[in-house]
């Protein structure tokens, strides 16, 4: 990236800086906090690419985290910015960082997001990484499959040491399909990530329904819903025929990969995870239609 010449901020980038600027603020969240097993987790498609090695760019990262911890994030946002940007000052002499951070907060639900935006005198345009924590409850944090892991992942000339809780890949899984189920527009990426877990799980030898149907039980409850909520939209996405849109997917998938000889390579490998997706979709709404199915009583059952 040659800033001494000043041009507009490229695709290719706006991805390096930005995978550049997650790996500080994670490295940074790392440090900041003594993290322990139930604390929080890293999932979300951060959590694919940082933990599983999935090359595709995600936008934001985040986090579930306890209200202990929830209650700090702003205190915590100003050490670990300052960290980020005396790193970034050497990586890109003359960057500007900025940080917004907001809480949406109800009766319910609990949400901290920071904003973090580059801007570079030689680059007419910004880059913006997304950090985002959903306040959990301990109780199913604990539940919820993540270890403290090691992590050293390098981004362009960035790299993370440190320790961070991140989610496991049936965990995730479980996020994800919750996520096809409830999200009020379909995004392709969650397809993508579903069809790099199944893969990465087959890789590790598999996991089995009753660990499958308890991922996407737990993921629905951290979100205040049940089964019987996620059934008919799981249902509704398998019966629309999104999932079966190919040429759209791989268009989508453009986004989230550089430029050039090796992005393209990396679009090609991902071109069977849509089939993967439809499939762990399918898998998901069979797991929970025979739960239900043993939950209900038997006709006649009370009379």
């Amino acid at each position: 990236m040659d800033l001494k010449r000043k041009t507009d901020l490229t695709k290719d980038e706006n991805l390096e800086v930005s995978g550049d600027l997650q790996v500080l603020v994670l490295a940074e969240i790392s440090r900041a906090e003594a993290w322990k097993p139930g604390d929080g987790a890293l999932h979300g498609g951060g959590g694919v690419r940082y933990r599983h090695g999935s090359e595709r760019w995600s936008e934001d990262l985040d986090f579930m985290v306890d209200s202990g911890r929830f209650d700090r994030l702003e205190a915590m946002s100003s050490r670990v910015m300052d960290a980020v940007r005396r790193t970034a000052s050497m990586l890109w002499p003359g960057c500007e960082l900025h940080l917004k951070t907001r809480t949406r907060q109800d009766e319910t639900d609990a949400l901290h997001v920071w904003d973090v935006r580059w801007f570079h005198p030689s680059r007419q345009g910004k880059v913006q990484v997304k950090v985002e924590f959903y306040r959990t409850k301990r109780e199913l944090l604990e539940s919820y499959g993540s270890d403290i892991v090691s992590v050293v992942h390098a981004s362009g000339r960035a790299r993370v040491r440190g320790q961070l809780p991140m989610a496991d890949a049936i965990s995730m899984w479980g996020d994800k399909i919750k996520a096809v189920a409830t999200r009020p527009a379909f995004k392709w990426r969650d397809a993508h990530d579903l069809g790099y877990l199944r893969g990465a799980m087959e890789r590790s030898g598999g996991v089995g329904d009753e660990a499958r149907l308890r991922a996407i039980e737990l993921s629905a409850s951290v979100y205040g819903k049940t089964l019987e909520d996620l059934l008919p939209l799981l249902r509704e996405k398998l019966g629309s025929g999104v999932l079966d849109d190919q040429a759209a997917f791989m268009e989508d998938m453009e986004r989230w990969f550089p430029s050039g000889p090796a992005g393209r390579e990396a679009v090609s490998m991902v071109e069977g995870f849509l089939v993967g997706a439809k499939s762990e979709v399918a898998r998901a709404v069979a797991l929970i239609e025979q739960e239900l199915e043993h939950r209900s009583p038997p006709p006649g059952f009370g009379r």
